[in-house]
């Protein structure tokens, strides 16, 4: 067989491995990743605390995960409080804003009428018709599957709170041995291999991964403040969700703006246009401004590439495809770099 013959069938074999691995083996081995890694950040600083304070290492972590729980549980049930706050006050309204959308339609057939010269009431009735299927779709369906799918979400819950458990009681336990745990996965051949890939993985995934979380966060600032502005009550919960939207190719805050927009003008809201519109503007210029210089061409793939692997990652893993699709792509790229790439410098030494 060729060296090319060869190196596809590695390539293939690799690829495979690691869609396996993201598939089946990440979920399982997940938390103890992550409990490593927080033992390899926390080691250093217990480690310089102790030599100054009456405690041991795992005390100290003990406080540092306390303290971090703490910071992590408040910020949730201060943000999990309003967004709830939100979603029920929507939800006992719902009556209301489907009379608003109603008159929204209204007036959007008229101004589509005095423009165009369309029937009115015709295009009306057509998306009354398709609003009172899209409203018995979700009384049959949408409803009683929250109902039916209600215990499934309290065992999910109870999962991510036991895996969070997992991890606490993990950290401590590596950081008690650490020293001794690295001194002996050194004696392995393929762990030197293994480091230089995930160093290589952590600069590329972690920059790619930080800066996207930046946009992100910079955008849900950018869309909460603007909404909150115009006056909008759910600009929480809405500033939120489009700017999560924006990590999504193909898809970005213009999916919501941009119609909003348009159908506040056809209403005649000139004001809630305009702003809608430049929150979109205001959102795609940080994306804009910012990807090239929080991550610049350190990845060495194409926006394009990365765009198609993240629909793919979505396709094969779900919504969790957004990360797992990109790292699965670094992954490969690594591992094919690190064997053939060390095989070249093996032959030119």
């Amino acid at each position: 067989m060729g060296e090319k013959a060869k190196k596809i069938l590695g390539i293939t074999g690799i690829t495979l491995a690691v869609y396996l691995g993201m598939r089946y083996l990440l979920p399982a081995v997940a938390p103890f990743f992550v409990a490593f890694l927080l033992a390899h950040w926390i080691y250093p600083l217990a480690a310089r605390l102790e030599k100054r304070l009456p405690v041991n290492k795992g005390v100290i972590t003990l406080v540092i995960l306390l303290a971090g729980t703490g910071a992590i549980c408040f910020s949730g049930w201060f943000l999990g409080a309003r967004l709830c706050e939100q979603i029920r006050s929507v939800v006992s309204r719902l009556e209301y804003y489907e009379a608003q959308v109603n008159e929204a339609a209204m007036q959007c057939c008229r101004a589509a009428e005095r423009a165009f010269g369309v029937d009115g009431g015709q295009v009306m009735i057509f998306l009354e018709q398709n609003m009172d299927r899209a409203g018995v779709h979700i009384r049959e369906y949408a409803m009683p599957g929250l109902v039916q799918h209600s215990v499934e979400y309290a065992v999910g819950f109870m999962k991510v709170l036991g895996c969070f458990f997992l991890i606490f009681i993990a950290v401590l336990l590596i950081i008690k041995d650490y020293d001794a745990i690295r001194g002996r996965l050194r004696e392995y051949r393929g762990y030197q291999r293994a480091v230089n890939i995930f160093q290589r993985l952590w600069r590329l995934g972690g920059a790619y991964l930080k800066s996207q979380l930046i946009i992100m966060l910079i955008i849900i600032v950018v869309c909460v403040l603007g909404l909150w502005m115009t006056g909008n009550p759910y600009a929480l919960l809405v500033g939120i969700l489009i700017g999560a939207l924006d990590v999504l190719p193909f898809i970005g805050t213009g999916t919501v703006f941009v119609p909003w927009s348009l159908l506040c003008l056809l209403r005649g809201d000139f004001f809630h246009a305009a702003a809608y519109f430049t929150f979109f503007i205001l959102a795609s210029g940080v994306r804009e401004y910012l990807e090239p210089r929080l991550l610049g061409d350190r990845m060495g793939v194409y926006p394009i590439v990365i765009a198609l692997v993240v629909y793919a990652g979505i396709y094969l893993f779900g919504v969790s495809g957004v990360l797992l699709g990109p790292m699965s792509l670094l992954v490969i790229l690594e591992c094919v770099r690190e064997i053939w790439g060390s095989e070249k410098e093996g032959d030119g030494r």
